[in-house]
């Protein structure tokens, strides 16, 4: 087993694990054996300092590439309702856009028929709009937006719980 001084990591004869000792504020020691890549962008900042002279700077070649960007013109993850579950409130409804796109909104009920449908111009930027689910009964329900511009369209589901 070959160590790295006392800075908590060996290397355990290259055979793919990394066990990592560490003290608790007792001085009691623990060990861990954890599965190790031998791939550097898989783990590009393996010890103190990032490399062996310690010049805490990562290198471009050992980050890995970032993924394809997705098609259509909504941010990923970016689509919001709230408040939800809404209570006696309208729900409002929040998102990011890449660039311009129509924006249609329906509004499921949980056997599956529309309750509510409609349609808005998005910008490229932040958008927000507000659906006011007065005279529907407290439940489940299910909105189904669809961004459609240029680049491409995209359709995502949201959860919507009322309450009365």
């Amino acid at each position: 087993m070959t160590t790295t001084g006392l800075r908590g990591v060996f290397d355990d004869y290259r055979e793919g694990t990394l066990e990592v000792v560490a003290p608790d504020r007792f001085g009691t020691l623990y060990a861990y054996s954890v599965p190790a890549s031998r791939s550097p962008t898989a783990s590009p900042w393996r010890m103190l300092g990032g490399d062996a002279r310690r010049t805490s700077a990562l290198p471009d070649g050992a980050t890995s590439s970032p993924g394809a960007p997705s098609a259509g013109p909504l941010v990923a993850g970016s689509l919001k309702a709230y408040p939800n579950p809404a209570r006696q409130k309208p729900v409002q409804f929040a998102w990011q856009l890449t660039e311009d796109a129509s924006v249609e909104f329906r509004v499921l009920d949980s056997s599956g028929h529309e309750v509510a449908r409609w349609n808005r111009a998005g910008r490229r930027s932040d958008n927000f709009d507000t659906w006011d689910p007065a005279g529907l009964p407290a439940g489940l329900y299910v909105a189904r937006v669809r961004f459609s511009g240029p680049g491409g369209s995209r359709t995502e589901s949201l959860p919507l719980g009322i309450l009365r």
